[in-house]
């Protein structure tokens, strides 16, 4: 018995246009940016109406929500998430978007209708966002993952260990 180990490209779809709609899809950051926004304003969908209803907390206004969602789609992209980010270059531009926010609120609160008490879950629920899309970048993290294939690893067996049933494996 042996182990082969092969690199190949996705198989499971039909076409090239499946594996194009896939890769779209997993790097469509629309969505989550519309969530934000909405979550920041307090608004959940209600699939039911198809429509935003406010229900949680109203972190900010219209306008504050627009803002930082603006700034987030500097860093979390997809031209962020297909580069090759180490872990030293993912705290910096953490760290920078942190400090960024931090600064840019605190001017900003009263305009967009912040509780000064807030600024730092509102920070922590942006970042989380933010770190998450940068992350899927170290190592070339998603690029590897969408466009180099995957590996199969496969165990085969020869004709001899194929006879010799599953007790004769055992005690050999």
């Amino acid at each position: 018995m042996y182990e082969e180990t092969t690199s190949q490209p996705y198989t499971q779809f039909s076409d090239t246009h499946d594996k194009e709609n896939l890769i779209n899809e997993v790097l469509n950051n629309e969505d989550i940016f519309t969530i934000m926004e909405h979550d920041l304003r307090g608004e959940v969908y209600n699939s039911e109406t198809s429509k935003w209803e406010q229900k949680g907390k109203q972190w900010m206004n219209d306008e504050g929500s627009k803002a930082i969602v603006s700034i987030c789609r500097s860093y979390a992209n997809r031209v962020v998430q297909l580069s090759n980010f180490n872990d030293k270059e993912i705290k910096k531009n953490c760290l920078s978007l942190n400090l960024k926010l931090i600064q840019y609120i605190k001017v900003k609160h009263k305009s967009f209708d912040i509780d000064k008490y807030d600024i730092s879950i509102i920070i922590e629920k942006i970042m989380i966002i933010c770190f998450s899309a940068m992350k899927s970048s170290l190592d070339e993290g998603m690029r590897e993952t969408l466009f180099r294939g995957v590996t199969e690893r496969r165990v085969v067996m020869t004709q001899d260990q194929e006879n010799q049933g599953f007790l004769g494996k055992m005690f050999k």
